[in-house]
């Protein structure tokens, strides 16, 4: 669809299509900002090695097909540990190249459903994708840097009080989300 068409999308017709299709079992943590630049990246990564380091079996999604920035590290991390011979966590991982549920929950099965964890690092944008991944996230991370530019999406605060006045358009999607997946419980 067009850019502005998926900015509508009801946040029931994004839950209907990811409750629609197998879930992984483990623990989906999403990694999402409309921001880039702002680490989303860097901190699933650190994340997701902290995991696999303590044993747990551990999925790594880069939906960012462009920059790749997640697959590109761990596909690093995998030829450091080659040429070293060094025993280092290196969690399967993938790029979503075709950026749908559908799509999305297809690779999950293709890899195995059966993982701890399923940490997804979303592109520093709105998709419909990067939406999914959000409505699918058991914990979703919004990294911020501590600017005007990176708190405005997420909500308007009083320049005085620094009171939440409203939520900023990415503040106002997740809650959006948020409240239809405790609709359907």
């Amino acid at each position: 669809g067009s850019e502005s068409s998926h900015m509508d999308e009801h946040p029931s017709v994004v839950l209907r299509d990811i409750c629609s299709r197998p879930r992984p079992s483990g623990h989906v943590i999403t990694f999402a900002n409309e921001k880039g630049g702002v680490g989303k990246s860097t901190l699933a990564f650190h994340t997701l090695i902290a995991l696999a380091s303590e044993g747990a079996s551990v999925l790594a999604i880069d939906l960012d097909r462009r920059q790749q920035t997640l697959h590109r590290t761990l596909e690093a991390r995998e030829a450091t540990a080659r040429a070293l011979h060094a025993k280092l966590a290196c969690p399967t991982h993938f790029v979503l190249e075709r950026q749908s549920a559908a799509q999305l929950s297809q690779e999950i099965l293709r890899v195995g459903a059966d993982f701890d964890f399923v940490v997804i690092d979303a592109a520093g944008h709105d998709s419909p994708i990067a939406r999914r991944a959000i409505a699918m996230a058991d914990t979703l991370v919004t990294p911020i840097n501590s600017s005007h530019a990176d708190l405005d999406p997420l909500g308007r605060f009083s320049p005085v009080t620094m009171k939440l006045q409203r939520p900023g358009q990415f503040g106002a999607m997740v809650q959006a989300l948020q409240d239809e997946r405790e609709k359907r419980g």
